[in-house]
């Protein structure tokens, strides 16, 4: 039995297979673009349901505001950063 389990592992291992790649979906658009649509701002959860998200995103929206990829309007309202 121990040679057995010596010569498994001894043998060479295939390569995992590679992942197919996958194709964008209607959801998925370039950083921002959503927002840039909407000056005036949209909420968390207005940016939510028109992504079709199914998590909460209040702290993503307060995470991007922090590294500067949103601004806020106004409490609880964001739009796209300019472009740097």
């Amino acid at each position: 039995m121990q040679q057995r389990y010596d010569r498994l592992l001894e043998a060479p291992r295939p390569a995992p297979p590679l992942p197919a790649p996958r194709a964008p979906s209607a959801v998925e658009a370039p950083r921002g673009i959503r927002l840039q649509a909407h000056p005036e701002g949209l909420t968390p959860t207005e940016i939510r349901t028109r992504l079709h998200a199914d998590k909460r995103l209040s702290n993503t929206c307060l995470a991007m505001l922090r590294d500067g990829l949103r601004w806020r309007v106004e409490p609880g309202r964001y739009r796209a950063a300019e472009p740097s």
